[in-house]
């Protein structure tokens, strides 16, 4: 049950770590160590929000989704020569018959989910590898020095060429932010699409330009996402005077663009 818990969002890494610490207690040692490699996210959500700690994040979280599959597999293992001993004592009740199924169908469930999750965290870092020039993919050949891994892609990504974003674009180094802040979790999940589906699959980053400053209005996780890639150009989308203090029918407000050049003091 525990295991299957341990694949619950945001929560699951406590019970993957209470999981550990009962297999401990219990001196089996080896099904601790596999209920701590499951734990393992909880680690990579401690680490900044750099390109290099995504791939650590990513391995992480191959890590986990592999040692509670393994976890898992092994239960329904133990869970079947259980049931399979009471059965043959011909001292089972049809109540222990029905709790030995169930464990079964509880590890089934989660070896299923969790091997599901490890491809596509795979398949996802395979991308991520492709994307940044660091080889032509888990199971491709490498391409810088004759076979030799990339390593200096991990930490610094190639520049992407500005022929992928269609429309308008700009320099990233000349927008002024008008935020102090950004969420990690949020620009993380950008980075992701983008990898996925390339620069254009985000709305482009608005922007008014005022005596020679490029101030961007709306779009800093996704300028920060864009950024943290390695793009020297961003799609943007001008606004116009008019644009500014207002409020749209879809709930977006523009600051005016007093509000803006006030920002750019404490935001760069």
């Amino acid at each position: 049950m525990l295991n299957l818990m341990g694949l619950i969002p945001g929560i699951g890494d406590v019970f993957d770590i209470t999981n550990a610490i009962w297999y401990a207690l219990d001196g089996n040692w080896g099904r601790c160590f596999e209920s701590g490699i499951a734990a393992l996210p909880f680690i990579g959500n401690l680490l900044p929000d750099r390109r290099s700690c995504d791939y650590v994040r990513r391995v992480l979280n191959i890590a986990s989704y592999g040692g509670t599959a393994v976890l898992a597999g092994q239960g329904m293992v133990d869970g079947g020569q259980a049931l399979w001993a009471d059965i043959s004592s011909g001292q089972c009740s049809g109540w222990s018959i029905f709790l030995g199924v169930a464990n079964i169908g509880l590890n089934g469930a989660t070896l299923f989910f969790s091997g599901k999750s490890f491809v596509s965290e795979t398949k996802d870092l395979n991308k991520m590898l492709k994307a940044d020039g660091v080889t032509d993919g888990l199971l491709g050949p490498l391409k810088e020095n004759g076979g030799y891994i990339n390593f200096d892609a991990f930490t610094n990504p190639p520049q992407k060429q500005t022929s992928q974003i269609n429309g308008n674009n700009y320099d990233i180094n000349k927008l002024q932010k008008t935020q102090p802040y950004t969420y990690p979790e949020v620009v993380s999940s950008i980075k992701e699409k983008i990898i996925k589906n390339g620069p254009n699959s985000v709305p482009p980053i608005e922007i008014r330009v005022h005596d020679a400053q490029v101030l961007v209005v709306d779009g800093h996780h996704r300028l920060e996402a864009f950024r943290q890639l390695g793009y020297d150009r961003v799609p943007i989308k001008y606004l116009h005077n008019s644009q500014l203090g207002k409020i749209f029918s879809d709930g977006n407000y523009y600051r005016t663009l007093q509000e803006l050049l006030d920002a750019v003091k404490i935001s760069n």
